[in-house]
């Protein structure tokens, strides 16, 4: 039987950036380059990683009226 070398699959599960896409894609960056130097062939991400969620609705709300 002929294997095939192993293929090291990694999430990501940490804090996101609320409102701000290019924070979150700084911090994806370097998290991908941690992953790279501990040899991870596939990194995943959260759904929601890039523009974050909110759990309760009027926390989301404060947030996004304090943006206009």
């Amino acid at each position: 039987m002929d294997l095939k070398p192993a293929l090291k699959v990694a999430s990501y599960q940490g804090p996101v950036i609320h409102g701000n896409i290019s924070e979150a894609l700084l911090l994806a960056y370097k998290i991908a380059e941690e992953a790279n130097q501990m040899g991870i062939d596939i990194l995943l991400f959260p759904e929601t990683f890039l523009c974050g969620y909110f759990e309760d609705k009027e926390v989301e709300k404060t947030f996004y009226r304090s943006k206009k």
